[in-house]
């Protein structure tokens, strides 16, 4: 097979991914719109319980990936970039999937997440599964990233307040202390 041959196949699995994507935002009532710079890419609102973000789903053609970014609904000031940039690598650690990450130039804040599905067909299952893993982490750590931004909250206590459960008193140490 020739790399020309193995490009085909790669663009004709793309363009069959993008056709999953866009049935799952249409059965899902989502509505989605195109983004007007890359054609193999949705865009659509979600509304958390803690506020609205923006979803960008897109399928990468050229490597067979499928990559969500859930943008925050505020660009984070110049001034609390930093703060947030250690919210950020606190709640990053330890998370099975996917990243926060921001724009230090404008204060962009998104979670992503991406999978490679090459060789093989992007399945249903884990369109819905990255989507609303994306939407719901943004969702369960926009109010710390609000307290953090605007409500001068130590970053350090904002991840603890979200990660500890309401029912279970902190436990001081490390997470990979605690037994399995």
């Amino acid at each position: 097979m020739t790399s020309t041959d193995s490009s085909a196949i790669g663009l004709r699995n793309a363009v069959a991914a993008f056709a999953k994507l866009q049935a799952f935002f249409d059965t899902d009532d989502w509505s989605a719109r195109p983004n007007k710079d890359d054609p193999f890419c949705l865009v659509a609102a979600f509304e958390g319980r803690h506020g609205q973000t923006t979803v960008g789903a897109r399928i990468v053609e050229d490597r067979e990936w499928f990559r969500v970014l859930v943008l925050a609904p505020f660009y984070v000031p110049r001034e609390s970039r930093q703060i947030v940039a250690e919210f950020i690598s606190r709640a990053n650690y330890g998370l099975p999937f996917g990243a926060f990450e921001m724009d230090h130039a404008d204060g962009e804040l998104g979670y992503r997440w991406c999978i490679n599905f090459a060789g093989s067909e992007l399945k249903e299952d884990d369109i819905g599964d990255v989507i609303f893993g994306c939407a719901g982490v943004m969702d369960e750590y926009l109010p710390g990233l609000m307290a953090v931004v605007y409500g001068d909250v130590e970053p350090e206590a904002a991840i603890r307040k979200i990660e500890t459960p309401a029912d279970v008193a902190p436990v001081a140490g490390r997470a990979d202390d605690l037994p399995s």
